[in-house]
């Protein structure tokens, strides 16, 4: 039977492109990393949309999310869910900070469909919920592995949980166009966003507190199988080195990222490729941005063709509190961490502004030398 499903997973996904939302690693907050549960961490969430050609190429959507793992199933008590803004049913949005179950989390905007997912049981099970102008459905979702709704299947392999549902169940049609947030949860009904893709900073630092994240994720349900592929290089100024850093990117399309990642930069010079669906076209915007580092917004023109950004992405360094500008508060986080030692120190960790393994002099340095700088 596990055979059965994984192979009806994989003639699923025909040729067409994933389209993929990646999260950084270790960007959640204690208490949550102190459950003993890895996956707790999301990195990603990818997703391809195809016509399922033993039933009249009925178009359906793969959700894949991974966590850091190595097993999403051990332990196997965590949640993965999406809220999601997406065409009105005629219920309107829910703006409540309750969503398809009762997760203290929303997003900009309101939600008005739901997918939640678990990974508990040999192949772990989700359910899609639709807002009713008055709750998702109660007991009664769009639809749901437990009740054995067509075209959905769930799948754990590894530190990764598949869930495969026709666009029908949710209310939405091909060239339908959603605004989401993907988060690991508990399992408990007052939890919260743990680590939603949306931030990777300043997450929240309790299990039930409230959060409504921007909600900026963007996807459109197509059967495009090409992509485009931007490239370049990244320049971290005023670094050693004997650390990685992680630099993030989103592709934004306005105020919406149609792509994110992140860049692992083990030098100083740490090249990217970013493949973002081919029938993106016109003015967009690549946002990178991480660790104390200043952002730096890039314009591009995407045109469906392949290009390279010319000249490096310039990183600022000594943005230790992530505010956008390298002022005095960065001048007192590092001192106030002055003698740590990284991997393994407390503190902020971005006080390592040189990514030396040591808060020093150094880093104090170079915080002043770039003060007043500011998110470009």
């Amino acid at each position: 039977m596990k055979q059965l499903l994984a192979m009806a997973l994989v003639c699923a996904v025909a040729p067409a492109m994933a389209v993929k939302f990646n999260d950084v690693s270790g960007d959640v907050n204690a208490p949550m990393t102190t459950y003993g549960n890895p996956n707790v961490d999301l990195l990603g969430l990818e997703i391809v949309t195809d016509l399922d050609t033993n039933n009249n190429n009925e178009p359906r959507v793969t959700f894949t999310f991974t966590t850091v793992g190595p097993d999403m199933q051990n332990p196997n008590w965590i949640k993965l869910v999406m809220a999601i803004h997406g065409p009105d049913t005629g219920s309107g949005y829910n703006t409540g900070l309750s969503t398809g179950w009762p997760r203290l989390f929303n997003i900009a905007g309101g939600s008005n469909r739901w997918i939640g997912g678990w990974v508990d049981g040999a192949f772990g099970g989700f359910e899609a919920r639709i807002w009713n102008g008055t709750d998702f459905g109660g007991g009664t979702p769009a639809g749901a592995t437990w009740l054995g709704t067509p075209g959905m299947i769930s799948m754990i392999t590894g530190n990764t949980a598949t869930y495969q549902v026709y666009l029908s169940t949710l209310g939405l049609q091909l060239g339908d166009t959603i605004h989401f947030e993907a988060t690991t949860t508990g399992g408990d009904d007052d939890d919260g966003a743990w680590d939603p893709i949306s931030m990777y900073q300043n997450q929240i630092t309790a299990p039930d507190q409230q959060i409504t994240t921007a909600g900026d994720l963007m996807y459109t349900f197509s059967t495009n199988t090409s992509s485009q592929t931007i490239s370049g290089n990244l320049q971290l100024n005023d670094v050693v080195m004997t650390n990685s850093r992680q630099i993030r990117y989103a592709v934004m399309v306005g105020t919406s990222a149609i792509t994110t990642g992140s860049v692992l930069a083990t030098t100083a010079s740490a090249g990217f490729s970013i493949d973002v669906p081919s029938t993106a076209s016109g003015a967009a915007t690549i946002v990178f941005d991480g660790s104390s580092f200043l952002k730096n917004s890039v314009p591009v023109n995407l045109t469906g063709a392949n290009q390279a950004i010319t000249g490096n992405v310039v990183m600022v360094n000594g943005d230790v509190d992530t505010s956008g500008e390298v002022d005095a508060a960065d001048i007192d986080q590092t001192i106030a961490d002055f003698g740590q030692m990284w991997p393994g120190g407390t503190g902020n960790p971005n006080s390592d502004v040189d990514a030396s393994g040591e808060v020093d002099a150094a880093d104090i340095d170079v915080v002043i030398a770039n003060f007043g700088a500011g998110d470009l």
